[in-house]
């Protein structure tokens, strides 16, 4: 993973097939991960049975709904359950890939990033001759939602070029609070890989019933995220680190935010936010272009 923030764009080396299901649809789905031009950006396209094709480029816009998931939609273009994969595209630095996909929603994996930030690196990427356009936090920006809340703000005078992550949760659940309820990761650390890609989604049995109802979690199970009853986590390995729920709180975060179509420069701290929340920050920050700028970095 890259540590110190790159100064010029990436795409990949070679094409990349990823297939699996989708956590809340259940349907089977193959993902092609394709290079793509300089300042393209991320590109999700979409070839339907009678021959035409969709396309759909996030932005904070064009998040349809963010119950459970973030999901985008232009037109008639829809992509569920995207931050994962936008996650670990964050992470790795990955600016312009074309995204074809089979059926609308994103696979699912084992409930993390890990096997698609694995997979990027595996391919490698390259670097190509524009700069990176960053969004560089400039003054504090906020929303709220009843007792939740998401902030941006800059980095502390003289801190190294870094988006830092500070997430902390609060869940009534016995097992989940014995656990840390609060973890700082720092994008530039290089860290991301061992740190946060591993850390599953997670729900609770009680809600099951209710989702499958609503057309959502159909795909899902003790194989792709850790699922706790009322008491304890069912999951027979049990889990990846002491702090597993909050780290992917973050892993979320991270791929929520890459919507807006930019790496950030500054520090997003969180309490108990979700999908919608993060969404709404990113929209009052384009609300309020006082408190950024985009910036390139020294080549």
């Amino acid at each position: 993973m890259h540590g110190a923030f790159p100064a010029f764009q990436h795409t990949l080396k070679a094409p990349l097939t990823i297939v699996g299901v989708g956590l809340h649809s259940g349907q089977n789905v193959q993902l092609q991960l394709l290079p793509a031009p300089i300042d393209h950006g991320v590109e999700f396209v979409r070839r339907m049975p009678d021959g035409t094709v969709q396309h759909l480029k996030p932005n904070a816009l064009c998040v349809a709904d963010a119950f459970m998931c973030s999901n985008l939609q232009q037109g008639a273009m829809r992509v569920m359950t995207v931050e994962h994969l936008l996650s670990a595209f964050a992470a790795c630095a990955l600016d312009n890939v074309i995204v074809e996909l089979t059926s609308e929603e994103i696979p699912i994996m084992d409930g993390s990033s890990q096997g698609f930030a694995e997979k990027i690196l595996h391919v490698g990427l390259t670097g190509q001759s524009a700069l990176r356009k960053y969004i560089q936090i400039l003054a504090p920006v906020s929303v709220t939602q009843d007792d939740k809340r998401a902030s941006l703000m800059p980095l502390a005078a003289g801190q190294s070029n870094d988006f830092v992550l500070d997430f902390s949760i609060d869940f009534a659940h016995p097992r989940i609070q014995l656990s840390p309820q609060q973890c700082v990761f720092s994008l530039a650390s290089g860290d991301y890989l061992s740190a946060i890609a591993p850390a599953r989604t997670f729900g609770f049995m009680r809600d099951v019933k209710q989702l499958h109802a609503q057309g959502l979690a159909l795909g899902g199970g003790l194989h792709n995220a850790v699922v706790l009853d009322d008491s304890d986590v069912l999951n027979p390995e049990g889990l990846r680190f002491a702090d597993e729920f909050v780290r992917h709180k973050i892993l979320d975060a991270l791929g929520d935010l890459y919507i807006i179509g930019h790496p950030i420069i500054g520090c997003y701290q969180a309490y108990k936010s979700g999908h919608a929340l993060n969404n709404q920050l990113l929209k009052q920050l384009l609300a309020q272009p006082e408190c950024w700028r985009f910036v390139t970095l020294p080549s």
